[in-house]
């Protein structure tokens, strides 16, 4: 057991299957799986796919590791013996959600599957996003009863959780500035219901699709194809820690298939979206630093940005002098090589963090899932969706 403690507390997580509840095991094992895995079944102790026994020759896997042990496995399985003792309280594990009959923690995605996650997110964001710049959601946002394109796009997307308060919309959008929400949220629910606001953003959504697409390839076998990969993507995803994707995860599924895709485009950049903030939130940058980091990056001007999210002069000329004392941003607003540096951190965490949905899919899924949707993106780029825009993405 010697080479499973070597692995220490910087050990990736593992691909854990729980396989069987025990009494008692290897005491080395006990923290690792608390740690790295957090997830374990409400049970004394747990088994972890693998074979029946450690030991034997070969190699055995651990997030990419290798340490002696049985051969072809991705984990093991503790066996009922422990090291001097050692036991696994049942209080040390928090329930883990079952799958068919087997609980699964998936593996830590690999920078291969971020690559795939960023990417994907290039090729899907234009299906989504459309509908922040099309004039179709501005007529039936007023046709539901609110004032101006910026209530309609605060309503029409935070609608998903309720009626909340404008503190629920500026926490969970994170980098619009708290006064430009106040204007639109709360009112927006004195003038229509999250309900008919939601009804008339999917009802937005299908006109203009058509009038990008055409009703040639909204009802093509491309279309449907690509709607039940996209689906099976964001079905994938978990909404702990997730909350505007949990809220758009709890509508219901349209039934044509191009509302289908873009339903799926929605929840999949939401869930990317939640983990962009918690990226954010553990490096200590906060919504206005996060655009001064993308404006440092050269990825849109301030002339767009700050108007586009509601900042003062003065909350960005305070916060840039504070990216400036932390190092992460020159005189001239640039990001320092430490302001890079953070900046790809941050991207790359986010990537991570979004790639799980994919691996549902495999390699051929991910692959053939981009491939049928780049055309429908590109086309609705050429149809009006800017490239560069506020949100960040880049050409499909």
């Amino acid at each position: 057991m010697a080479a499973v403690e070597q692995l220490g507390g910087d050990w990736p997580l593992n691909p854990y299957v729980i396989e069987q509840p025990l009494s008692r095991a290897c005491a080395p094992f006990c923290p690792l799986i608390a740690e790295h895995s957090n997830r374990c079944l409400g049970e004394p102790l747990l088994g972890v796919l693998g074979k029946e026994e450690y030991g034997g020759g070969g190699q055995l896997t651990f997030g990419g590791q290798e340490t002696p042990g049985s051969e072809e496995t991705v984990g093991i399985r503790v066996v009922e013996r422990s090291k001097e003792g050692g036991r696994c309280d049942a209080t040390s594990f928090p329930p883990h959600r079952r799958v068919g009959q087997t609980p699964v923690v998936p593996r830590a995605p690999g920078p291969n599957e971020a690559v795939v996650a960023r990417q994907q997110w290039g090729t899907l964001e234009p299906f989504h996003a459309m509908i922040y710049f099309a004039p179709e959601a501005n007529e039936a946002y007023a046709a539901a009863g609110l004032k101006g394109g910026w209530m309609g796009y605060f309503a029409s997307r935070a609608g998903a959780l309720g009626p909340v308060p404008a503190e629920v919309v500026t926490a969970t959008f994170y980098n619009f500035a708290p006064a430009m929400v106040a204007r639109a949220i709360p009112d927006a629910w004195s003038f229509s219901r999250p309900e008919a606001v939601l009804a008339a953003r999917l009802a937005a959504a299908d006109t203009a699709l058509r009038r990008m697409l055409g009703d040639e390839v909204v009802a093509s076998p491309e279309m449907a194809e690509a709607a039940d990969l996209a689906r099976r993507a964001a079905e994938a995803c978990e909404v702990q820690g997730r909350p505007l994707f949990a809220g758009h995860a709890s509508l219901p599924w349209p039934d044509p298939p191009h509302l289908q895709l873009w339903h799926a485009a929605t929840l999949l950049r939401e869930h990317r979206g939640d983990g962009h903030v918690a990226a954010l939130l553990a490096e200590g940058v906060g919504g206005l630093e996060a655009l001064l980091l993308m404006v440092g990056a050269g990825v849109m001007p301030r002339s767009v940005m700050q108007p586009a999210r509601g900042w003062t002069d003065d909350e960005w000329e305070t916060a840039e002098s504070g990216l400036r004392r932390r190092g992460l941003l020159d005189e001239t607003g640039s990001l320092t090589e430490a302001g890079q540096e953070l900046r790809r951190s941050i991207e790359d965490r986010t990537d991570r963090s979004a790639a799980r949905p994919y691996a549902q899919l495999g390699v051929d899924g991910t692959t053939r899932l981009r491939a049928l949707v780049r055309p429908f993106s590109v086309r609705i780029t050429e149809q009006g969706f800017p490239i560069p825009n506020p949100v960040g993405a880049p050409a499909p």
